[in-house]
């Protein structure tokens, strides 16, 4: 077997760890090998403790082929659980090169930056991963010493057997034996996951164990080879935090006889432990193992040597077979039995395989250890310490055993399977097949029972030419509350019994509050809810707990299988809480700002007041500093103030009483002083609270530039702002300015024109107009991110898209931007941003590309300037071109901007000075949240299909919302197109389990079951019922069908589908992440694939989809 290692505690500082891994996505690397390379590294995130503290590991990854590609940097995640979700959804690239080089300058240049997430005191791996040849050995090697140099150390992994050795060799840090691994194959990767770091600090800290080494001293081993067992045993000792409330240790040396040397409870320190392992004797004589471990288990780890919440590990350390092998089986089983974890090392060529598997835990890739000598053990010492630190204390399985008490229960597990998808649905009933496989059922004593199914309700939709859309942007998922309403009738059969319900939620379930409410009312049994996810409940466990309720916290549904014993402690002790029941929402100052204008019909002003009381109705409102205050502010031709935030309490109650005043509609006069008065101190506002407003209006405004000034100053203020629109006339636009689109993602690029034609004063008022844009948008690295050049016959990039995280740190920046001078040459700088500053490398492949490019005058070459902004927008970049005098050339500014579509009118601006520039910052940051349209030329019968119980319900409710917005950006009115859903795959018979159902223990299988039939189903009504002329089908239409997947088809599902390409039926797939198999997809629909990363960045891929429609490609 290979030896194994580990980076040592020496090697590494205690002050966290970043690490990056550089992944090779060459066409070399099979889809499947690729899923196996990306499940690797989602494994040995796994081993970390991921967050953003100083003592604690970020992860950051990018892939390379000809170039480098961005996955994520170090300070992207600090949540283990959207990390590797993140990870499983990074997209092979397919590349027709290996540039090793590449990906090792882009973490020099970038992933090791203070500014994405490095930190000075943080210990710096990077993992290169690769099955080829680098292109270019001599600059890989260049790149990976300065990469050594700056104190990174490397890893380097090759796999298959391409992989030169040698270029691994030039890339990693030294030496060489703890630096470079090669495997045959992929799969293999996972044996060499302990031989990397898992932590900055290699040791088990202030945790519990207890550890009993059992030493081979028989004849078989020289005294020599003794020293070395003896210096292993004490090189160990060094990584231990070993005192009496930590690591505790013991020792005994057998060879004929047992010859007890340390006790676990000898109190002694480090030194003197180390001092009584090097005085030991070689004592010689046969090797009688099972005796020994006879002694570690009734002796070593003696009852009343126990402790509490203690783990107990045996290290047998042996070079020979056994004298009695059966024996020495029995005696692991026993000590297994009691909870005790063996760890068996093997030494030489003569050890007998099958022994130690007997000695040893499972799996054996962790408790198992083979070195071929006495001299190679130090190799694994590191790794030995790494996974006894790993080890997690037993708890008792049995539930009655662990609760002692023989009381009859009735326990109901309730989880969404349709919600959570079909692979969270499958953990979640593992786990619960898991739990109650432990219960003790024999005697009738405990019935469990199962309540999951909780189907869409018309969440098909045959082909329609009604111009009523609204059946698109729902689907009725029933939802969690629906559940609970169904709980009552499974506590029927048994109501002698104790009840027990134990409910499974996460960060995305919906009707939270009804939910507690429900709890509260109406459940009067206990209740385990079981919180998945670190945000899931936050806030609101007050709400909830009673003497009934208990909460359990468990990070991730991955984490859900290893959390039993956590479960089962909480199911047993079920104890009163006492907490004291508090507010439900955390205090915030909140305004309403209401139109009082003509232009709200009485009925209308009458529902915004009622509005208003259900919404305050649900908050705390009162004076103290835990409670929410709320304030009215009226306006028509005018504000009026019907009461402020010191008066909220009885303000709420003349809610009802406020006049509606008729009269224009300034809306510019309430926003003004909302954000100049309203949350003042003496009104009552609160500088330690957030601040919101609520402004409901028609938005038919006196003066929309008014109207926009003034809602830009309320957003200066910090206050967050939410527009809604009343009435049939509501102007879209203007709502949009006041609640501005900040919260929708997009790389937005400015190239700014510092020619000599321009003079600095009126460069300086182009920065303010970009200052101004810039304030309409919600910077952060996850939302809008902004990038600026500067040109003339020369080039500046002055502003990366990466550079500011937050609005002020920007604008600050913009102010200071300087002036050039020179020629025009706009072709060589549009060339620049492409390639450069706004290329795909920088960018954000599932967020919006928009360029804005602003000039007064005729470019140096125009023929340039047209294919560079061809080329732009051929990748898929929008271009807004400005053209600011006289003497600009609109030929060309049309040349350069984006040609109309959807709801944008135009792509180009053009204002006759500088001045102007304000008149139209409204209409460009507008134009910048707008979606495109397309008009359909053929007539065409579409159906989307999804797998709504896979994906879950809010995926699933993303997928609805793209397909929303795709139909209604059809535009139905000409009957061109008609478009249906086929989303549920329900079965018909329920998997719920009844308490009464009297399952044997050979039946608790029935458990990890779930019914749904998945897409060979749906595929099968696609292809024989959904464009029947029953359904809506018409004769001579064209046939497409949008499938959303995420992974590979069965082979049922290519079958049905090859079947209704037959009958005229054209796909169009939308590729959800890395799991599907492109091959498969492109041979079933000559390339109409549409990639997205994951499922929240399809509201980026509606042009796309859509552009099949209306391109006809």
């Amino acid at each position: 077997m290979d030896e194994r290692k580990v980076t040592t505690s020496e090697q590494l500082k205690c002050g966290g760890l970043d690490l990056i891994f550089i992944l090779d996505t060459s066409r070399s690397i099979y889809i499947q090998h690729f899923k196996e390379m990306l499940g690797f590294v989602s494994d040995i995130v796994d081993e970390f403790d991921i967050g953003r503290e100083s003592y604690q590991t970020r992860v950051g990854i990018l892939t390379f082929g000809r170039r480098c590609f961005l996955q994520f940097f170090l300070n992207t995640y600090f949540n283990k659980y959207y990390m590797k979700r993140a990870i499983k959804y990074i997209r092979h690239k397919y590349d027709r090169v290996t540039n090793i080089g590449a990906g090792l300058e882009c973490t020099a240049r970038y992933m090791f930056k203070q500014r994405y997430g490095a930190r000075k005191n943080a210990t710096q791996i990077a993992i290169v991963i690769t099955d080829g040849k680098s292109q270019d050995p001599k600059s890989t090697r260049n790149y990976a010493r300065q990469l050594r140099e700056s104190g990174v150390q490397i890893f380097a992994l090759g796999v298959g057997r391409n992989v030169d050795r040698n270029d691994l060799k030039g890339i990693a840090s030294h030496p060489d034996e703890h630096y470079v691994f090669t495997v045959e194959k992929f799969k293999a990767l996972k044996n060499i996951k302990y031989k990397l770091p898992s932590s900055a600090c290699e040791d088990c800290g202030g945790k519990n164990a207890d550890i009993f080494f059992v030493l081979d001293a028989s004849n078989s081993i020289w005294p020599e080879d003794f020293k070395k067992e003896k210096q292993f045993v004490n090189d160990l000792i060094d990584i231990f935090d070993t005192s009496e409330n930590k690591t505790r240790i013991g020792l005994v040396v057998y060879s004929t006889n047992i010859h007890p040397k340390i006790a676990l409870n000898s109190g002694y320190s480090k030194a003197q432990l180390k001092q009584i392992v090097n005085e030991l004797t070689y004592v010689s004589g046969r090797t009688n193992t099972s005796d020994a471990i006879e002694y570690v288990r009734t002796r070593g780890f003696a009852p009343e040597l126990k402790r509490k919440h203690s783990v107990r590990i045996g290290i047998v350390v042996t070079d020979g077979i056994s004298r009695d092998p059966i024996a020495t089986k029995r005696q692991s089983q026993l000590a297994r039995a009691d909870g005790i974890h063996l760890f068996a090392i093997g030494i030489g060529n003569k050890i007998d395989k099958t022994e130690l598997k007997r000695i040893a835990n499972d799996p054996d890739d962790k408790f198992l250890f083979h070195v071929s000598s006495f001299g190679t053990l130090t190799s694994i010492k590191d790794l030995l310490a790494l996974t006894a630190c790993g080890v997690l204390v037993d708890q008792p399985s049995n539930l009655m055993k662990v609760c002692g008490h023989n009381s009859i229960t009735d326990v109901v597990f309730v989880y969404d399977a349709v919600a959570i998808g079909n692979q969270k649905t499958q953990l979640t009933n593992y786990f619960v097949y898991d739990a109650v496989r432990h219960f003790d059922i024999s005697r009738r004593t405990i019935q469990v029972g199962r309540l999951t199914d909780n189907c869409p309700r018309q969440s098909n939709i045959d082909l329609t030419a009604s111009e009523d859309l609204s059946a698109f942007h729902r689907i009725d998922f029933p939802g969690f509350y629906n559940l609970l309403r169904n709980l009552h009738s499974s506590f029927t059969w048994r109501s002698y019994a104790n009840q027990l319900a134990v409910l499974f939620i996460d960060e995305n379930t919906q009707q939270i509050d009804d939910i507690v409410r429900f709890l509260r009312t109406y459940i009067s049994h206990k209740v385990l809810i079981v919180a998945i996810g670190n945000e899931t409940m936050v806030g609101k466990e007050h709400l909830l707990f009673s003497e009934r309720h208990r909460l359990v916290r468990i990070p991730s549904y991955g984490d859900l299988i290893t959390s039993k014993p956590k479960l089962m402690e909480k199911l047993c002790e079920m104890k009163i809480l006492d907490v004291q029941p508090g507010c439900r929402d955390q205090p915030a100052d909140i305004v309403f700002v209401l139109d009082a204008s003509s232009s709200i019909w009485p009925p209308d002003f009458m529902t915004q007041l009622k509005f208003v009381k259900n919404v305050t109705s649900d908050f705390n409102v009162g004076p103290s500093s835990d409670q929410s205050r709320v304030a009215v502010v009226t306006f028509s031709n005018s504000k009026y103030v019907e009461f402020h935030l010191k008066d909220a309490s009885a303000g709420v109650q003349r809610i009802g009483k406020i006049r509606h005043r008729t009269g224009g509609t300034n809306t510019a006069s309430a926003l003004n002083y909302l954000a100049t008065d309203m949350f003042k101190e003496e009104n009552g506002g609160r500088s330690n609270v957030p601040h919101m407003a609520i402004v409901i209006t028609d938005g038919q405004s006196w003066s929309k530039n008014e109207t926009s000034m003034a809602a830009r100053r309320v957003r200066e203020q910090g206050i967050q702002v939410f527009a809604i629109g009343v009435g049939r006339h509501a102007n879209i636009n203007e709502l949009k300015e006041i609640a501005t689109c900040g919260g929708k993602p997009a790389d937005v690029y400015f190239l700014l024109d510092s020619s000599s034609s321009i003079r600095p004063k009126e460069f300086n008022k182009q920065l303010r107009f970009v200052e101004d844009i810039v304030d309409v948008f919600d910077i952060a690295p996850n939302k809008t991110r902004v990038g600026i050049s500067t040109f003339s016959h020369d080039y500046k990039a002055v502003i990366s898209l990466y550079q500011y995280s937050n609005k002020e740190e920007l604008k600050r920046s913009i102010s200071k931007v300087s002036y050039l001078g020179g020629g025009t040459d706009t072709g060589a700088a549009l060339q620049k941003v492409r390639e450069i500053d706004f290329s795909s490398a920088r960018t954000r492949r599932e967020v919006a590309h928009i360029l804005i490019v602003m000039t007064d005058g005729l470019s140096r070459n125009p023929d340039s300037t047209k294919h560079q902004a061809k080329l732009a927008k051929a990748s898929g970049t929008y271009i807004f071109a400005i053209g600011i005098s006289n003497n600009v050339d609109e030929v060309e500014l049309n040349y350069i901007a984006s040609e109309p579509a959807g709801t944008i009118s135009d792509f180009v601006f053009s204002v006759d000075n500088f001045d102007a520039l304000d008149a139209i910052r409204s209409v460009l940051a507008i134009s910048t949240c707008e979606v495109a349209a397309c008009k359909i030329k053929s007539t065409i019968d579409s159906i989307f299909v999804y797998d709504s119980a896979k994906f879950g319900s809010e995926d699933s409710k993303v997928i609805t919302n793209t397909i929303s917005d795709l139909v209604t950006s059809f535009g139905l009115e000409n009957d061109k197109i008609r478009t249906g859903v086929i989303s549920s795959s329900c079965i018909d018979d329920s998997r719920d389990i009844s308490l009464g159902s009297a399952l044997q223990p050979d039946e608790y299988n029935y458990f990890a079951n779930t019914g749904y039939s998945g897409m060979v189903q749906q595929i099968r009504k696609l292809r024989q019922e959904a464009f029947s002329s029953s359904n809506g089908g018409r004769p001579g239409a064209s046939r497409t069908a949008v499938v959303f997947v995420d992974s590979i088809l069965s082979r049922n599902v290519v079958l049905e589908m090859n079947r209704a390409k037959f009958q005229r039926v054209d796909f169009v797939f939308v590729a959800i992440g890395n799991g599907i198999d492109e091959g498969q997809l492109d041979r079933l629909t000559k390339h109409k694939i549409i990639h997205a990363s994951d499922v929240r960045s399809l509201q980026n891929k509606t042009s796309q989809i859509r552009d099949f429609f209306c391109k006809g490609r």
